[in-house]
């Protein structure tokens, strides 16, 4: 999808103000950005739209490993992460 974002409108506004007040009240569900959307066009904020609200930042940009979404997505990744956790390594 964001490889479209040239072409498409793809990003969703949210209530910036109401999401950060509620990442500090336990009484609102902070946790569920679709609540702080602004329009409905079909598209929903992402899951991470909660982390990004934490930054006091005009843009936010961040990727993800390759290596480490390889692991993560296999049947075996508990195992393959463990061996690969400094805790379990002794490596700390």
């Amino acid at each position: 999808m964001l490889a479209e974002a040239t072409a498409r409108d793809i990003f969703v506004a949210v209530d910036l103000a109401a999401m950060r007040a509620g990442l500090r009240d336990p009484d609102i569900d902070a946790d569920h950005p679709l609540g702080f959307s602004l329009a409905n066009r079909g598209l929903c904020p992402s899951i991470e739209t909660s982390l990004h609200a934490e930054f006091d930042w005009r843009v936010i940009v961040h990727v993800h490993c390759v290596n480490t979404l390889a692991n993560v997505i296999r049947k075996d990744a508990d195992e393959i992460l463990m061996e690969k956790s400094p805790v379990s390594t002794g490596a700390m």
